[in-house]
């Protein structure tokens, strides 16, 4: 037998030819063979291990034997799983197979043998049901194919993937709808949508969406007659801004609509400190047409301005529009209450307010702290902001609207006993009109030691000594204080009952009838009722202060003259002259 051998590299492999005849052995089988000795049997090869596997096929690979003779090569064996029928699925050199032709989705075993010319050695330990891939779908068409956010440029498309495992889609379209070659679209795509760009304004479009796998493509999804929108335009000039009243923190706007123009998305509001050139503040964003600055200084003007935008830009800002601040309401600070001296109620149109939104009044807390409280409701009783000194008053100017201590309250208007009470406001009546009435009731005759009377007015009169008595008309003897329009008045008055036994009450009223040249006043009330601030009438028929109320204290006890002092300081510095 002529032999043709050839050693294979690195492999120590011979090949031995006769004729088309190819036989493969180690080159130390042949010199066995050679010499006429058998080599040892070979080891028990590693169990197969499955690597990369398709829906028909398995790659393996498995260790050669550790003990035993030199391998010339291996017998792979399969079967279905399970089943141990076994067949001889490939003889090779390597320790490695790629076995084909398989089924899908279906369990096979693997077992594996090595031999040389001593024989075959015992076979590996099994790999069993090794499983194939599912056979690979073409995707399915997507559903749901939409658009949606149309611009003049872009659009956003969105579909619902149906299966088929897709590794890619394409998206095309074409314009005008219905005709023309479709084309590539520009944009970036995910697996459920994705946004189209470099579109044409005014244009109709139809698009197909097509996924594909290694096994084919889906059919196409369409969706046709997909209209961009024009070219918007800026908005118009945003008109009538008008500044509403302002706390000394807030300042709420409102203005119309722009006329001409692109549709307004949203408006910009800009404000910046009147005194201070330079950029605005902008608060962006906003919706409506009507919006409240917060968070601004006290007592500040500002400069405010509002513009339109949409999409394209922004339109040409409105007229700008200046406000004022109010001043930064302050809590109430009394002077210190002296020993032997009872505050019992008093109320300030700095402090204690509850407006309701149209800047009406309908409470005023008692500052105190006993809880004297007043409300009511109707019209006109508003808050003044810089009224007085830099302070806000409370304006009475409405019909049957008053502010009142409830009715049954422990305390109305009067003072049993040794009494001061003080008193700041500008009447809005001229002094022929109306006069301001202090009575003091239960004794008809009075002498100037039962009490004492500070007016802080710039009218000659009244003075602190020259202050008015009433006359009786069965209702006691009372001081009248009378004061031109609008003229600020700060008015203390003091009552000693001890001048008088002991007895006696005072009470505050507003309403009184000028009698004589000389300057008497008729209480034109016989009974005492609840404090009352504001024009009203009660089952008693009395009237209140009408102008602007700033400050009224009730004090139990008669203070001394340094007392008095002190809280004539105090009103002045507070409230001005």
């Amino acid at each position: 037998m002529p032999l043709n051998t050839s050693a294979l590299s690195g492999a120590n492999i011979v090949v031995l030819r006769q004729g088309t005849l190819d036989v493969q052995t180690t080159l130390g089988n042949l010199q066995s063979f050679l010499s006429g000795v058998a080599p040892a049997v070979p080891g028990a090869p590693g169990a197969p291990v499955q690597g990369n596997t398709t829906n028909s096929a398995i790659a393996l690979t498995w260790a050669p034997p550790s003990t035993g003779g030199a391998v010339a090569n291996y017998i792979l064996q399969q079967s279905a799983a399970g089943s141990g029928n076994w067949s001889v699925a490939a003889s090779l050199v390597s320790p490695s197979a790629l076995i084909s032709g398989l089924s899908a989705s279906t369990g096979y075993d693997f077992r594996v043998a090595a031999v040389n010319g001593g024989g075959t050695g015992p076979y590996s330990a099994l790999l069993s049901n090794a499983l194939t891939a599912a056979t690979l779908a073409a995707p399915n068409s997507v559903s749901s194919l939409a658009a949606s956010g149309a611009t003049s440029s872009s659009l956003t498309l969105s579909w619902v993937e149906s299966g088929g495992a897709p590794t890619t889609r394409s998206v095309v379209q074409r314009t005008p709808s219905g005709s023309g070659a479709y084309a590539a679209s520009a944009g970036s795509f995910g697996a459920t949508g994705g946004t189209v760009t470099g579109l044409s304004a005014a244009s109709s479009y139809d698009f197909q969406v097509v996924e594909s796998n290694a096994a084919g493509s889906s059919a196409p999804a369409i969706l046709t007659n997909v209209l961009t929108t024009a070219v918007l335009a800026v908005p118009g000039q945003v008109t009538g801004l008008t500044l509403g009243t302002a706390t000394s923190s807030t300042m709420p706007l409102s203005w119309t609509a722009p006329s001409s123009g692109g549709a307004t998305a949203s408006y910009k509001v800009e404000y910046r400190v009147t005194s201070v050139a330079g950029a605005f503040t902008a608060l962006n964003g906003v919706t409506g047409t009507a919006t409240t600055l917060s968070g601004l200084s006290a007592s500040t003007g500002y400069d405010v301005r509002v513009t339109a935008v949409n999409t394209a830009g922004n339109g040409t800002a409105s007229v700008i529009v200046a406000g004022t601040t109010a001043v930064a309401p302050a809590s109430s600070s009394y002077p210190a209450v002296p020993a032997g001296i009872a505050r019992v109620a008093a109320f300030d149109a700095n402090a204690g307010l509850t407006l309701n939104g149209s800047n009406l009044v309908t409470a005023l807390a008692d500052q105190s702290g006993n809880g004297n409280n007043l409300s009511g409701a109707g019209t006109g009783i508003t808050v003044v902001p810089l009224s007085q000194n830099g302070l806000p008053g409370i304006n009475m100017t409405g019909t049957n609207a008053g502010l009142a201590a409830p009715v049954g309250a422990a305390w109305l208007a009067k003072m049993q006993g040794d009494s001061t009470i003080a008193y700041v406001f500008k009447s809005a009546y001229n002094g022929g009109s109306v006069a301001r009435l202090f009575a003091f009731d239960e004794v008809t005759s009075r002498s100037a030691g039962d009490y004492f009377a500070y007016v802080n007015s710039s009218t000659t009169t009244p003075a602190m000594t020259a202050y008015r008595r009433a006359t009786s008309n069965g209702a006691g003897t009372g001081l009248g204080v009378y004061t031109t329009a609008s003229q600020l008045t700060k008015v203390i008055i003091r009552w000693n009952s001890a001048a008088n036994s002991g007895a006696g009450e005072m009470a505050i009223w507003y309403n009184g009838t000028k009698t004589t040249a000389s300057g008497s006043f008729v209480p034109t009330i016989t009974a005492f009722a609840r404090f009352i601030l504001g024009q009203t009438t009660d089952n008693t028929t009395n009237n209140g202060l009408n102008g602007l109320f700033y400050e009224a204290q009730f004090y139990q006890g008669a203070m001394s003259d340094a007392d008095v002092g002190t809280l004539v300081s105090y009103m002045t510095g507070k409230w001005g002259s």
